[in-house]
């Protein structure tokens, strides 16, 4: 049986090309597993960060912010 994610994920192109050069290898790694398992694992619960669900086109999505505060 398929999953399908319930997220999109999208990442500014300045934090590839600019932010994740300057970060040491085991947290690039971090952040590209965290991505990864966005779509594997833990499908509705957002892994505790705030979320909320969208409305419009993009009903039956979720949306989460991870700030740095």
């Amino acid at each position: 049986m398929d999953i399908k994610s319930k997220y999109q994920v999208k990442v500014n192109n300045l934090v590839r090309k600019q932010d994740l050069p300057e970060l040491p290898k085991e947290l690039r790694k971090d952040f590209e597993d965290f991505c990864n398992s966005i779509f594997v694992e833990d499908h509705y619960n957002c892994f505790g960060l705030n979320n909320h669900t969208l409305k419009g086109d993009l009903r039956g999505y979720r949306a989460f912010r991870n700030s740095l505060e």
